[in-house]
């Protein structure tokens, strides 16, 4: 059993669910011996930490604190609470959603776009998407828009929210990275806002796994529809009539080469990704740069 101080632990960090039985420790000793606690939304994986042949990170040794997350989605989920004092997100996915979370971010950081940063782990012999923790104990997370009503999107109600907490930019960047990767998963509970310092800011782009997988997208979300119209044409061409958006897209978007994403991941990371899915990718952004450079 996990005794008061793990659970005190845990409670602190915002990280423990209800069921206190969910709760598992790893090297209870050295954790308790090196534990720091991190109030910040800066969560790093230490670098010690080592990978095997396929560059996934091992952490059957490492010690930490994990909690079974009762999340919205519909993946196996663990809070890992590491000695260091950063918090990380583990998510059982198929592998080919894992390579396309990978080159989703690399496109986000390349379009310098918030995104959250994800690696890939093993622990007992199950691999899982791996994310640093993006939100402070200070930090408070809400919905960007009803859960409940929103069966489809609409741009035009996506940036009436923008506007008033002044992120306009950051909803026409998001519009567009989904668009050049066919991410259909943008549904409320992948897209929410964080309230620091009593200031409202939207997440890091979460659960971009999905993009251009179209069969394991479930029914019912599609991309945000401008004026009725899910056409990228249409979306596209709202976008541009903001200028600032035009340099961007001039100056960052288009110019992208994405075919270089998969040798960085290799020889960063040690990470193959899979050659199909490297190919669903590439297509996809450049057929959306084509668009934008039709209506530019």
């Amino acid at each position: 059993m996990v005794n008061n101080e793990i659970n005190e632990i845990l409670e602190k960090n915002r990280i423990l669910n209800d069921d206190y039985n969910l709760v598992e420790v790893n090297n209870k000793e050295e954790f308790l011996k090196n534990y720091k606690f991190n109030r910040t939304d800066i969560h790093k994986i230490p670098k010690g930490i080592v990978r095997n042949n396929n560059g996934f990170l091992i952490l059957d040794n490492v010690p930490f604190v994990s909690n079974f997350y009762l999340g919205d989605g519909h993946n196996q989920s663990y809070w890992l609470l590491l000695s260091n004092g950063s918090k990380i997100f583990l998510k059982s996915v198929e592998y080919d959603e894992i390579c396309m979370e990978l080159l989703f971010q690399e496109l986000a950081n390349s379009l310098d776009i918030p995104s959250a940063k994800y690696d890939v782990a093993t622990l007992n012999d199950k691999i899982y998407l791996a994310s640093n923790c993006f939100i402070s104990t200070e930090d408070l997370i809400f919905d960007y828009y009803d859960v409940e009503r929103k069966k489809e999107v609409l741009i035009e109600d996506l940036m009436l929210k923008a506007c008033e907490i002044k992120q306009e930019q950051f909803v026409k960047e998001m519009l567009t990275i989904d668009l050049l990767t066919n991410h259909k998963d943008r549904f409320p509970y992948n897209f929410r806002t964080i309230l620091r310092n009593k200031q409202n800011i939207i997440c890091p782009l979460y659960d971009n796994g999905l993009c251009g997988l179209d069969e394991k997208v479930r029914k019912g979300y599609i991309l945000p529809t401008y004026q009725g119209s899910n056409n990228f044409i249409d979306i596209i061409s709202f976008l541009l009539t903001d200028e600032h958006y035009r340099n961007w897209c001039l100056n960052y978007v288009i110019k992208e080469d994405v075919s270089l994403y998969k040798g960085k991941i290799l020889m960063e990371k040690g990470i193959c990704i899979d050659q199909d899915i490297n190919d669903i990718f590439i297509e996809n952004v450049n057929n959306g740069q084509s668009l934008i450079i039709k209506k530019l």
